[in-house]
């Protein structure tokens, strides 16, 4: 049985998935998975995709998607490393879960978000907290997004727009590829109003950003069909709240 949850976060550093350990692809991989894995020639590719999966599959978990005897190796997620437009998608055995997953890293932490609530879509973005050029800032930011940036120099970068972006890209997109400049990132009053192809879809979308241990995390959900209520992502205000347990660490409110 699967039980509708609201979007949930976890995140961890690579240090904390015991990515070398001999057994670890095995114990976590699927067949389909595995034989994936093992093309990459690359260890920090091998390392993304293993740390990934690991993750989600302990968020499907936490989120009772899949039972606790479940063994990680029979839950496959798919993914289209060629296509931005397509998103991850989750089968145990031969049966498609009805769950919208998304996956981001850096060369050393992984991010992970999910829900199985009806109709919605999360988009997540994790990037390093540094300084990108004035060349990326002209190709990729809006007018108004460099505006934004111009008059809030002391709390916002271009790095945490970025991501606010691309995870907004994540939960909206329904197959196009990527163009960072049809996602417009503006502040108002009363938050942040998001603009996709020129509409404002701030009813439906609703997209938050934090920083910490020198990153910046976004985090975007997507009613396709009713408006989300303003506290839709009020349960991951503790996104930074570490737990000190050796099991990767869970960023929501929400505890399982």
């Amino acid at each position: 049985m699967i039980v509708s949850a609201q979007c949930d976060l976890r995140y961890a550093p690579f240090t904390d998935l015991e990515l070398q350990r001999t057994t670890t692809g095995t114990d976590w991989l699927s067949q389909d998975e595995l034989a994936s894995w093992r093309t990459f020639r690359s260890d920090v590719r091998r390392n993304t995709f293993l740390a990934g999966r690991i993750l989600a599959k302990r968020l499907l978990r936490a989120q009772h998607c899949t039972s606790w005897f479940t063994a990680p190796s029979q839950i496959s997620i798919y993914s289209n490393d060629v296509s931005s437009g397509v998103r991850p998608y989750i089968k145990l055995g031969e049966n498609r879960l009805g769950y919208s997953l998304s996956i981001s890293h850096t060369s050393n932490a992984v991010l992970v978000g999910g829900t199985n609530r009806n109709g919605v879509s999360v988009g997540v973005d994790l990037v390093e907290m540094r300084s990108l050029s004035a060349g990326f800032e002209r190709s990729w930011l809006t007018d108004a997004e460099i505006a934004l940036l111009r008059q809030n120099e002391d709390n916002m970068t271009v790095a945490d727009i970025w991501a606010m972006k691309e995870a907004v890209y994540k939960a909206v997109h329904t197959g196009e590829s990527f163009a960072p400049r049809n996602v417009e990132i503006c502040l108002q009053p009363e938050g942040v109003t998001v603009f996709y192809q020129g509409e404002d879809i701030s009813d439906h979308c609703k997209v938050r950003v934090w920083r910490f241990r020198g990153q910046i995390a976004a985090v975007a959900t997507f009613q396709r069909h009713h408006k989300l209520p303003k506290s839709y992502l009020d349960n991951h205000d503790a996104l930074i709240t570490l737990s000190k347990s050796p099991d990767p660490r869970s960023l929501s409110r929400n505890q399982s």
